[in-house]
């Protein structure tokens, strides 16, 4: 996903964060990385911290869980490690980040900044609740970046001006945009 200059945060917000995280982020077409202009990097952050703390995670049966499980170990161990190698990488964990003690294969929504391309986190698809944030100050080298790998079912490009959304959508590489 890619937040061009000028977009609305707080408008926008819901949207990137169930784009992000439906279905705790096992989707394909799930965002898997963030691409946000620099001038709305940290209120981008803000909003999609505020929803992550907010959600309410556990038993899908009971009342008012909108968050669960990931799926099985084996994907959840691969979670954990690609964020204990973000931090050891010295990437900033907003949210999250940490496995709570307890039966099951919860893991919380996880915000992660101060990482760049290269990172396993970025480049691998990571099926988890977790979202690499990514600052970029040009918009050729955010849509190189989102089209450098393999990957890439589904995209979003969100902004308040069409023109230079419809602009951005048509240079990315995608299944679906």
């Amino acid at each position: 996903a890619i937040v061009l200059p000028g977009a609305d945060p707080k408008a926008m917000a819901m949207g990137l964060f169930w784009g992000a995280f439906l279905n705790m982020g096992q989707t394909c077409a799930c965002a898997k990385r963030l691409y946000v202009h620099e001038s709305l990097h940290d209120a981008v952050v803000a909003e999609l911290k505020a929803l992550a703390e907010a959600m309410p995670m556990g038993d899908g049966m009971k009342a008012g869980i909108a968050m669960g499980p990931i799926q099985n170990r084996m994907q959840y161990d691969k979670v954990v490690a690609m964020v204990e190698q973000a931090k050891a990488d010295g990437a900033t964990i907003v949210c999250g980040g940490t496995a709570p003690s307890g039966p099951g294969y919860f893991y919380p929504l996880t915000l992660v900044t101060d990482i760049a391309d290269g990172a396993s986190l970025v480049d691998e698809e990571q099926f988890g609740p977790v979202l690499p944030i990514i600052k970029y100050v040009d918009i050729d080298d955010a849509i190189a970046l989102a089209n450098r790998l393999e990957a890439g079912l589904g995209a979003s490009v969100w902004s308040t001006d069409i023109e230079a959304a419809k602009s951005a959508a048509s240079r990315i590489q995608a299944g679906t945009l």
